[in-house]
């Protein structure tokens, strides 16, 4: 039996972790059978939820861009991620620490020490988050007039602050839900209801002539909201399981006075780092701007990111199916089959992204009018550049996880600290010359610049690579796709109707499909999709095994 046959037919990994890759490490191998029918069940449930989230929040966006155009689009988008890093340092890492004690509460059926971790991860936070907002709001003018040169900022700022602590609450009583091995009430609240509402308060706020205010106060009550119920969703979890040993008393007890606090801290702490790095990275050129370019610039630029940071979010985590894949072979010391699952992991990601990518990138502008006219001036060119440049970062992050699988996590943590270097110091070069493209040009060379980087390391370290022929020939015809198109437009003076050029998009998006399924896949591939659906069409959404297992 050859390699790729040993891999492929290796079933219980394959079918476990196909379905399982959107639960976190808690999952336990035992009652596997129950536990693959919930994977399944919650994969789709928290795919279709994160999906529908990030469509209300993308609607969101665009109400704010063309009812008060770009430069309050810039503000609030500024605004969002000053909360977002401090609603982080708030958290101090509890959002994964906490939910890592939880579920193992959980699993050994500690089911009393559930309301210790809950009220350390929720109430620690909580008056941190109120320091926080203090603080934000105390630094705000500083920010405004010394960082972002915008004045203006202050009032925006102030407001925002409003909500940190709130964020907090929710970010991790979402967490918290989903020690239960169920995402149900997570997706409700933090991918739904969150948006849904803050769409709501604010269009009313709006009518009832707030200006712009309403959309700075209708996050605060959206969290608010939002909290107040993940809270009382996560404690209703917990009644459900303590049954008759539920009280008021124990509850007041658990909450106020957890005995737990100082190893939860001590595990949580170190993981807060992590998550101001990562959303520093993702925002960095954003932050930037506001240094160097007037506040419309930043609004111009943020509507072809966050369309960006749509297109990156779009679909499942590849790299989570074969992260412990990887981390078993190496367990093995089997290297052939490690460099066939890197080949797979990186065409899997590229054949997902290739289709939208060329259709983003044809049809840039009518996509960038979905935001108002305005936008349409370097936000197609804008929105060009960052999406080829999350290419690279699909595949930057397919690489990083050979590293971390395989015992180099010390290296890739310096590759992201690198990353983010470089990105500033990219910023700082090209934006004063080139402004908003700059920006763009800068983001993109920093991922491509880390992916070769990345790529090499692995390659010094265990002599693989991960492309392959077949991924050529889907690269190559969007690469040409595009470039007729430019060529057509930019050269030969022809400019389509919008339909007309969403149309060719749509086409040439409908080509590269056809590409892959006709001729890209590996006979692995074949064989691990057919698994899938199979697997698929055996659960039809079974509920019996989320009674036989407790799941709520």
């Amino acid at each position: 039996m050859d390699t790729r046959t040993r891999l492929i037919t290796n079933l219980p990994h394959w079918r476990y972790l196909i379905q399982g890759y959107f639960l976190t490490n808690w999952v336990m191998i035992k009652n596997s059978g129950q536990l693959l029918n919930i994977a399944a069940f919650e994969s789709s449930r928290g795919f279709a939820g994160s999906l529908l989230g990030k469509i209300l929040t993308l609607s969101l966006q665009v109400l704010v861009s063309r009812l008060f155009g770009p430069t309050y689009y810039g503000l609030f988008i500024t605004s969002l991620i000053v909360c977002q890093l401090s609603q982080v340092v708030a958290s101090l890492g509890l959002q994964k620490g906490g939910v890592r004690f939880f579920a193992i509460a959980y699993e050994k059926q500690q089911y009393k020490s559930l309301l210790d971790i809950t009220g350390l991860s929720l109430i620690l936070p909580l008056v941190l988050g109120f320091v926080m907002s203090g603080f934000v709001y105390l630094i705000s003018p500083f920010l405004s007039s010394q960082v972002f040169n915008n004045p203006e900022m202050t009032t925006v700022l102030q407001r925002a602050s409003l909500a940190i602590p709130f964020f907090a609450l929710l970010r991790i009583g979402a967490e918290l839900s989903r020690g239960f091995m169920t995402n149900r009430y997570s997706v409700i609240i933090e991918n739904l209801f969150f948006p849904f509402v803050h769409i709501i308060f604010f269009l009313l706020l709006y009518l009832l002539k707030f200006g712009f205010s309403s959309v700075i106060d209708s996050f605060i009550l959206a969290n608010f909201l939002s909290a107040i119920m993940m809270l009382i969703l996560l404690l209703s979890q917990i009644k459900r399981v303590l049954k008759e040993d539920w009280s008021m008393e124990l509850v007041f007890n658990k909450l106020f006075f957890t005995s737990k606090w100082q190893e939860i801290v001590l595990y949580s702490l170190p993981l807060m780092p992590t998550a101001l790095t990562h959303i520093g990275f993702n925002y960095v050129d954003i932050i930037m701007l506001n240094i160097y370019v007037e506040p419309s610039k930043v609004g111009e630029f943020a509507a072809p990111a966050r369309l960006g940071f749509f297109f990156a979010n779009l679909f499942p985590s590849i790299t989570l199916i074969f992260a412990p894949l990887i981390a078993g072979q190496h367990g093995k010391n089997n290297m052939e089959n490690i460099n066939l699952l890197f080949k797979a992991m990186i065409r899997w990601i590229c054949y997902m992204a290739l289709p939208v990518l060329v259709f983003f990138l044809i049809a840039s502008k009518e996509i960038m009018l979905i935001f108002g006219k305005e936008f349409t001036n370097d936000g197609p060119i804008v929105l060009t550049i960052l999406m080829i440049g999350h290419i690279f970062e699909f595949i930057s992050s397919g690489t990083g996880i050979i590293l971390t699988m395989t015992g180099h996590q010390y290296k890739e943590l310096i590759n992201y600290l690198g990353s983010i270097l470089l990105n500033i110091l990219l910023n700082i070069i090209l934006i004063p010359s080139y402004g908003l493209k700059g920006a763009a040009v800068a983001t993109t060379l920093s991922r491509f610049i880390i992916t070769v980087i990345r790529l090499y390391v692995v390659f010094h370290i265990f002599r693989i690579q991960p492309f392959t022929k077949k991924l050529s020939v889907p690269f190559g015809t969007t690469f040409i796709f595009y470039l007729g198109c430019y060529l057509v437009t930019y050269y030969g003076g022809y400019t389509f109707h919008s339909f007309i050029n969403i149309s060719i998009a749509t086409i040439c998006s409908s080509i590269i499909i056809l590409i892959i399924i006709s001729s890209g896949f590996e006979k692995e591939d074949h064989e691990i999709i057919k698994i899938y659906f199979d697997k698929i069409r055996k659960i039809g959404f079974r509920k019996k095994a989320f009674t036989e297992t407790g799941v709520n």
